[in-house]
């Protein structure tokens, strides 16, 4: 009777540590997944800010060159300088 005792418990004891160690791997496995999800979610909201960021550079970076262009522009035209080759010829400083 002791060996039959011995048995049903033994085989309880299994089970029981059996069950214990899937709960524990699936709660493993489940904060695992929710850390990596929330590192992935850091990540790209780390990448849009970045982004915007850069794309705001770039426009300001745009800007000024499209004001440095429009001095320019304006510039060539009040001034008297000229496409034609003989007047640039002309506008040498001769020694």
């Amino acid at each position: 009777m002791d060996e039959k005792k011995l048995t049903k418990q033994l085989r309880r004891i299994t089970i029981i540590t059996i069950i214990g160690s899937l709960l524990l791997s699936a709660i493993g496995f489940g904060i695992f997944g929710y850390i990596m999800k929330s590192a992935h979610e850091a990540e790209h909201a780390q990448l849009q800010a970045e982004t915007a960021e850069y794309k705001e550079r770039l426009l300001r970076q745009m800007d000024k060159n499209l004001q440095i262009l429009t001095t320019l522009s304006k510039a060539y035209e009040v001034s008297t300088i000229t496409d034609d080759p003989r007047q640039l010829g002309q506008s040498q400083c001769r020694q």
